[in-house]
């Protein structure tokens, strides 16, 4: 019952983000808005999302007295892990500044890796879930490569961190 209403918070957090973004979507390219702020709510709902998710955690284990093995650290380090990037990442994606772009793209490089290197640790420790462990590395590269691609050629990153000239905003 508490993983659904869990699943159930994240999609409404994930609805509420796309509403957000729409609604920011027309602001001036001058502006946090569109994609850029999508990016940026995520982060945060990321960072609060996943301190939830680790007291939840503590939580269970703590009533069914329960102990943690290698696996069940290693996720918790991963959400730690995950709540503090997110959190280094909004706070980076806020600061106007023409390197803003490539502060961004190298701490998720960085953030990439530790998730990939804690992936191998739990196939390590659990081989059932080799499967969701690769569709979730597969998931987490393309994610990285859709926002490398966007903060390189986006004109709202251009215009919104001061990189080069756009002439028309509307193009």
């Amino acid at each position: 019952m508490a993983i659904q209403i869990l699943l159930g918070a994240v999609f409404l957090i994930f609805i509420v983000m796309v509403i957000l973004a729409i609604s920011h979507s027309k602001k001036p390219f001058n502006e946090l808005g569109g994609w850029l702020y999508f990016f940026w709510i995520g982060l945060v709902c990321a960072t609060i999302l996943n301190a939830v998710v680790i007291i939840f955690i503590y939580m269970v284990f703590e009533q069914t007295k329960q102990v943690l093995g290698p696996k069940e650290y290693i996720s918790l380090i991963t959400l730690f892990i995950t709540a503090i990037f997110s959190l280094i990442m909004a706070k980076t994606l806020s600061i106007k500044d023409v390197h803003t772009p490539e502060k961004y793209i190298f701490i998720f490089q960085i953030w990439i890796i530790l998730m990939l290197l804690s992936n191998l640790l739990t196939m390590y420790f659990s081989q059932k879930d080799m499967l969701s462990l690769l569709l979730n590395s597969a998931a987490t590269v393309f994610g990285f490569l859709f926002q490398k691609k966007y903060f390189t050629v986006s004109k709202r990153v251009k215009v919104y961190y001061g990189i080069g000239e756009v002439i028309d905003e509307n193009v």
